[in-house]
C-alpha cells in the first residue's frame, strides 16, 4: 500500500466490502443463507461475546461491535447530508475524498485482526 491517498483509498475500497464477505462467508457457512445487514452486524457479535465471555475482557466485543455498527455498516442520508466513510459509502461512490486517510486505512486493517479472533 502505498502511504499516501491513493493507497488508502485503496486499502479502504478494498477492504471494507470484504469484512463484509468474511463475515458473510462465514455466517452462509453455519446458517446456510445469506445474512442481511443487520444479521450480519448481530452475528459478529454474538461471535465475540461467546468468545470473550469475560465483560472486562480486552477483546472489547461490546466496543467493537458499536463501531462496526456506527462506523463501517453505517447507511447513508443524502437528503441531510450526512455521509461518512463507511462500507456503504464507499461502495457506491459516496464517500468525501477527503475521508480517506492513514487513520481509516489503520482503523479496517485491525478490523481483520480483530475479526480473526472472533471467528
Amino acid at each position: 500500500m502505498q502511504n499516501d491517498k491513493n493507497g488508502f483509498i485503496t486499502c479502504l475500497h478494498t477492504l471494507y466490502p470484504q469484512i463484509e464477505g468474511i463475515i458473510g462467508f462465514d455466517y452462509f457457512g453455519n446458517y446456510g443463507k445469506k445474512p442481511s445487514f443487520r444479521e450480519l452486524i448481530d452475528y459478529i457479535k454474538q461471535k465475540a461475546e461467546s468468545k470473550f465471555k469475560n465483560v472486562s475482557s480486552t477483546g472489547f466485543p461490546g466496543e467493537f461491535y458499536e463501531y462496526l455498527e456506527k462506523t463501517v455498516f453505517e447507511n447513508f442520508d443524502l437528503s441531510t447530508g450526512q455521509m461518512d466513510l463507511s462500507r456503504h459509502t464507499t461502495s457506491h461512490g459516496y464517500a468525501n475524498a477527503d475521508d480517506f486517510d492513514k487513520a481509516k486505512a489503520l482503523q479496517a486493517i485491525l478490523i481483520l485482526v480483530q475479526i480473526y479472533f472472533y471467528l
